[in-house]
C-alpha cells in the first residue's frame, strides 16, 4: 500500500448504499461533518474555519485556532462498532505552536466521559491515545518526539 492509496480528502465518501447512512466525512467545500444521505439536514456545532487552499498541497482544509478553542462538533452518532464491522477515524493535522492537550479526534460526551481520544501529551511532542469510560482508563504513548511541529 502506498501513501496516496491512504489519502481521505474533504467530502470524500466510500460510497457502498448502506454506508452512505453511516459514514460521517467532512461536506466539500463547508465546515461541516455529515453522512453522505444526509448532508444538507445533519446537526452538528462547529467553529473551525474552512480553508480552500489550506491543506496539504493546496486541497482544502479545516483551520483550527487553539486560543479560541475552535473546534467541529459530529452531533451524537450511534458507532455500533461490532455490528457494522469495525471503526475507522482518519484524519491529517498539522500543529503549529505547542499547547497543552491539543486534541487532534474526540469522540466522547464530555471530560469526564472521554471514549476515544487522540491528542498530545501535555505540551511535549508525544501522541496519547486514550480509550476509557467512566471506572477505568487505557492510554498509549507515541514514541518521543514523534508529534512534529509545522509539518
Amino acid at each position: 500500500m502506498s501513501e496516496a492509496d491512504c489519502k481521505c480528502y474533504a467530502g470524500a465518501y466510500k460510497s457502498s448504499s448502506e454506508a452512505d447512512k453511516r459514514a460521517i466525512s467532512l461536506v466539500s467545500w463547508r465546515a461541516q461533518f455529515s453522512t453522505l444521505a444526509d448532508q444538507d439536514n445533519f446537526p452538528g456545532i462547529n467553529t473551525a474555519v474552512f480553508n480552500s487552499t489550506g491543506g496539504p498541497g493546496g486541497i482544502r482544509a479545516m483551520i483550527f485556532d487553539t486560543g479560541l478553542s475552535q473546534y467541529m462538533d459530529a452531533g451524537t452518532n450511534r458507532l455500533n462498532v461490532q455490528s457494522n464491522g469495525g471503526f475507522t477515524a482518519v484524519c491529517v493535522a498539522k500543529f503549529f505552536g505547542v499547547n497543552e492537550y491539543e486534541s487532534v479526534v474526540s469522540f466522547g460526551n464530555g471530560p469526564d466521559n472521554w471514549n476515544i481520544m487522540l491528542q498530545r501529551a501535555w505540551n511535549t511532542n508525544t501522541f496519547q491515545f486514550d480509550i476509557r469510560d467512566s471506572r477505568s482508563r487505557c492510554t498509549v504513548h507515541s514514541p518521543s518526539n514523534s508529534l512534529a511541529v509545522d509539518t
